[in-house]
C-alpha cells in the first residue's frame, strides 16, 4: 500500500465480500484506514453491511445499490434484444426479469443463454430450460385444490415434478402466486383468504422438512392432497350448508340456521384463542428455560469457541447458497454460551421470532457441522437487556440446569393414546 503507483495517480484496491474478513484481518486493515496514503483508494464491496465494524464504516463513504425496478430492467433488456436482433416475447422478458431478482448481470446471463436455444425466446422456452412455472399452471393447481379434485392435484404435481422444476422453486413460485392472489383481491372473500394463508403456512413447513425426506415432491403431494380430505378448503358459509329450508316454514328454519352459525363461530373463536394462548405459554416457558440454561456454566472461552464454529456455519451456508437458513441467522448476535445452550439477540423482535420458529432446523445445521448438541434461543435486544440486568443484579445467584417440558410432552402422548385406544386402558408411568 505504501509503494506509490508507477504510471497512475492512484492505486485502487477492490475487496469483494469484505464482510468475510476475520477479526484479526479487520484490526490489521484498520491501521491502514486510519492514515491511508494519499495515492490509495479502497473500494469495499459487501452484501452484508451489518457485519462491517463501526470503526471501518466511520472512515468510509457508503453507497447503497438497490435492486433494479421491473420496468427499467425490461426496457433495458428490450433495448439489447433490438440491438442484437433477438426475437423475444413480452412474457419471456418478464420471466427473465423475475428470475434475475433485480440483478442486471443475472438477467443478461439468462438472456444470453436462452438466446442460443432458438431463434425466438418464448415463455415456454424459458420454462423448459430454466425450470420455472407459468401462472396458468399454478392457477390450474390452485383451482384443483380449491375444488377438491384429488386426481387433478396429483396429475398436475406429477407433471411439475418430471419437468425438472426443483421443489424449492415450485414452492417459492406457488407462494408468490398465492400472495398475488390475495393482493389482487379479485373474486376472493375472507374464507378464501384464510384458506390461502393456511396453504402458505403448510408450504413453508414443507421447506423446513426438506432435509429429512428423500423425495420432497412426495411430501408436497401429501400436504396438498390432504387439504381435500380435511376441513379448510370449503369456502361455503355454515348457513349455506344447512338443510334446505322448507318453503312453508322459511322464517323458523332461517332463524335456526343463524343461531347454529353464531354458535359455531363462537366455538371456533374460543378454540382459536385457547390454542393461541397455549402455544404462547409453551413458547414463553421454553424461552424461560433456555435463557436460564444459557447462564449455567457460561464462560467466555465457550463463547469464543462457539463464535468460531458459528462463522463456519455461515460460511458453509454461503458456499451452498442456502439463503433460506442464512436469512434466519445472519443478523444473530451471540450473547451467552454455556456447555449446552446458546442465547442470541436480534435488533428486531420479528427476526428473533422467525429464528425461534425455525429453531430446530437451525440447531440441526449447527450441531451436524460441529458434532455438538447445542440448544438455541433468541431474544430481541430489549428482552436481552432485561435478562442481562437481572443477571447483573443477581450475580451471586447460582443457575441450575432445567430439563425441558418432559412432563408436558408425556401428557401430549397420553392425549394421543387416549384418542386412539380410549381412556379406560391408558396408564401413565
Amino acid at each position: 500500500v505504501k509503494i506509490a503507483p508507477y504510471n497512475s495517480k492512484y492505486k485502487v484496491y477492490i475487496i469483494d465480500e469484505v464482510h468475510m474478513l476475520s477479526n484479526s484481518a479487520w484490526n490489521a486493515f484498520l491501521k491502514t484506514l486510519e492514515e491511508p496514503p494519499s495515492h490509495v483508494i479502497f473500494i469495499l464491496a459487501t452484501t452484508e453491511i451489518n457485519k462491517i465494524p463501526d470503526t471501518v464504516m466511520s472512515r468510509c463513504q457508503r453507497f447503497d445499490f438497490s435492486k433494479i425496478p421491473e420496468k427499467l430492467m425490461i426496457d433495458h433488456l428490450l433495448k439489447i434484444c433490438k440491438a442484437e436482433k433477438i426475437n423475444v416475447t413480452d412474457e419471456a422478458l418478464k420471466e427473465i426479469e423475475k428470475l434475475s431478482n433485480g440483478c442486471l448481470r443475472d438477467a443478461l446471463s439468462y438472456l444470453d443463454k436462452i438466446s442460443k436455444f432458438d431463434t425466438e425466446i418464448t415463455l415456454d422456452l424459458i420454462e423448459q430450460n430454466f425450470g420455472v412455472l407459468n401462472t396458468h399452471k399454478l392457477e390450474n393447481l390452485y383451482n384443483a385444490i380449491e375444488s377438491g379434485n384429488v386426481n387433478d392435484v396429483n396429475n398436475l404435481l406429477n407433471d411439475i415434478s418430471v419437468s425438472g422444476i426443483t421443489p424449492l422453486n415450485f414452492i417459492n413460485d406457488f407462494v408468490e402466486f398465492l400472495l398475488n392472489k390475495i393482493i389482487s383481491g379479485h373474486n376472493i372473500d375472507l374464507n378464501k383468504v384464510k384458506f390461502i394463508k393456511d396453504l402458505i403456512f403448510r408450504l413453508n413447513n414443507i421447506i423446513i422438512s426438506f432435509n429429512s425426506v428423500v423425495n420432497p415432491f412426495t411430501l408436497i403431494k401429501v400436504e396438498l392432497i390432504s387439504l381435500n380430505y380435511f376441513p379448510g378448503n370449503n369456502f361455503v358459509d355454515i348457513s349455506q350448508k344447512e338443510v334446505e329450508v322448507v318453503k312453508t316454514d322459511v322464517n323458523v328454519e332461517q332463524k335456526e340456521i343463524e343461531e347454529k352459525t353464531q354458535v359455531a363461530e363462537t366455538v371456533e373463536k374460543e378454540e382459536v384463542v385457547k390454542e393461541s394462548t397455549n402455544n404462547q405459554l409453551s413458547v414463553n416457558k421454553i424461552k424461560e428455560i433456555r435463557v436460564n440454561n444459557s447462564f449455567v456454566d457460561a464462560a467466555k472461552e465457550l463463547k469464543i469457541d462457539f463464535i468460531n464454529n458459528w462463522k463456519k456455519l455461515l460460511d458453509k451456508l454461503n458456499i451452498e447458497s442456502d439463503y433460506n437458513i442464512l436469512g434466519y441467522i445472519e443478523n444473530a448476535n451471540v450473547m451467552v454460551v454455556s456447555k449446552t445452550n446458546t442465547l442470541f439477540a436480534f435488533e428486531k423482535e420479528s427476526e428473533a421470532i422467525i429464528f425461534n420458529n425455525n429453531i430446530n432446523i437451525i440447531e440441526d445445521k449447527y450441531n451436524e457441522l460441529n458434532s455438538t448438541n447445542y440448544k438455541f434461543i433468541a431474544l430481541s435486544n430489549e428482552e436481552w437487556n432485561v435478562e442481562k440486568t437481572k443477571f447483573i443484579n443477581n450475580k451471586d445467584k447460582k443457575y441450575e440446569y432445567i430439563e425441558e417440558l418432559k412432563e408436558e410432552e408425556s401428557f401430549e402422548a397420553k392425549d394421543l393414546a387416549e384418542d386412539i385406544f380410549g381412556n379406560d386402558i391408558i396408564e401413565i408411568r
